[in-house]
């Protein structure tokens, strides 16, 4: 299964959010930190990354069944966006 799933995946093509989808996720993480949005010129680009991030473990964890390294991975960026919101 792995094998098949990991060709598909390295085929596969992204899908691209919609404008208003990809802009009213900004609004929204603008609206929730607003300090951390002033002062931060690559802001959006965090909330992308972030959210791609969180899809990709998302996925991961349906294909990878080992817990422990997705609670270390999710712990780790946990840290790392705390990290850059508290600046």
């Amino acid at each position: 299964m792995c094998r098949s799933l990991c060709e598909y995946a390295r085929s596969a093509r992204p899908i691209p959010a919609a404008p208003s989808e990809t802009g009213s996720k900004s609004r929204n993480a603008r609206e929730r930190f607003p300090r951390a949005a002033a002062s931060n010129s690559d802001f959006d680009a965090i909330v992308d990354t972030v959210i791609a991030a969180l899809q990709g473990a998302a996925l991961s964890g349906i294909v990878q069944d080992d817990a422990e390294s997705a609670r270390r991975s999710l712990a780790w960026l946990e840290r790392l966006v705390r990290a850059e919101r508290e600046g």
